[in-house]
């Protein structure tokens, strides 16, 4: 196959970055694209909508053939009733599919198969795929939710500190390690941190497990709960449906395996946990590739691949 047969749109949209690519059914890349965060609980649904779309038309303004099928993975979106995929179906001007985020991670890893993945990252969720079902469990948005992401962890840090300077808490490395990162006292720097929203608490999140190596008793016991409010999610998923393959897939997840294995060491056994070892953008990939009729085999990969880390 080559360009006149048309061309693909894959996107991974997030809370702070979103990437997408154009590509043709052998895997060759054509374009990529990174914008801002495409999150309509961040945002709100007009503008999620609008900056999707703007996105897609770039990448339409690119492809030598038409667009013969693409795909969204957007956070947040299934809370909507389905009115983002509807707007972006009368609007795209293209054949699209847009649904949760998490479900790319399954496919992945797995393909258009049943499967499940937890994401852990400036959020946390877990994503079920049992042939026509789907289901989620946790992924409620950072306010009501978010349990064990980057978010609540880099949350929790910051806690630990103004409790400690408030004289509520105990003494914690946490502090030194806060005031490290911000360049001072991090409670004189409080306006910057809260005008940063979640994306600057999510960044104190690597100060946990910092301290929790140092032998930090607070950081130790904020790892745990964490750690526990995952393997929560996960144990949830599997009364609703019995899980056999688990993707890991996120930002911490990647960044501090010690935190992937602990949760894991909590959950049912016969549950099989696979890191992923490629970018969420992938997943995807696969998907807008099973839309268009295709499947993504090894030349495919290996083209695709090729183009994506030559950029």
């Amino acid at each position: 196959m080559d360009n006149k047969n048309g061309c693909l749109i894959a996107v991974d949209a997030g809370g702070t970055k979103t990437e997408a690519v154009l590509f043709t059914p052998e895997g060759k890349l054509l374009h990529r694209l990174h914008v801002g965060g495409i999150n309509p609980f961040v945002s709100s649904f007009d503008t999620a909508c609008s900056d999707c779309l703007n996105l897609l038309g770039k990448l339409r303004e690119e492809a030598p053939a038409p667009i013969i099928a693409a795909y969204a993975g957007i956070p947040a979106m299934q809370y909507f009733g389905g009115r983002i995929e509807k707007h972006l179906k009368e609007h795209a001007g293209i054949p699209i599919r847009a649904e949760a985020d998490g479900f790319m991670l399954i496919s992945a890893m797995l393909g258009h198969n049943d499967g499940a993945a937890i994401v852990c990252g400036t959020g946390s969720g877990v994503y079920i795929r049992n042939g026509e079902n789907q289901y989620e469990v946790g992924g409620w948005g950072y306010i009501l939710d978010g349990c064990g992401s980057g978010f609540v962890l880099g949350r929790r840090a910051l806690r630990a500190v103004v409790r400690q300077a408030d004289g509520r808490g105990e003494k914690t490395l946490l502090t030194e390690l806060a005031d490290a990162q911000i360049g001072g006292v991090t409670i004189d720097h409080l306006p910057e941190i809260y005008a940063g929203g979640r994306p600057c608490f999510a960044s104190f999140a690597h100060i946990i497990f910092e301290a929790r190596k140092a032998g930090d008793a607070v950081a130790s016991r904020i790892f745990d709960d964490c750690v526990a409010d995952l393997a929560e999610m996960v144990q949830t998923a599997h009364r609703i449906t019995a899980l056999k393959t688990l993707v890991l897939n996120g930002g911490i997840f990647r960044h501090f395996p010690e935190y992937a294995e602990a949760m894991c060491r909590m959950i049912p056994q016969e549950i099989e946990c696979v890191m992923s070892d490629v970018p969420p953008l992938y997943g995807a990939v696969v998907e807008a590739m099973h839309d268009a009729g295709y499947t993504c085999d090894a030349d495919f990969r290996q083209n695709f691949f090729e183009g994506y880390n030559a950029e």
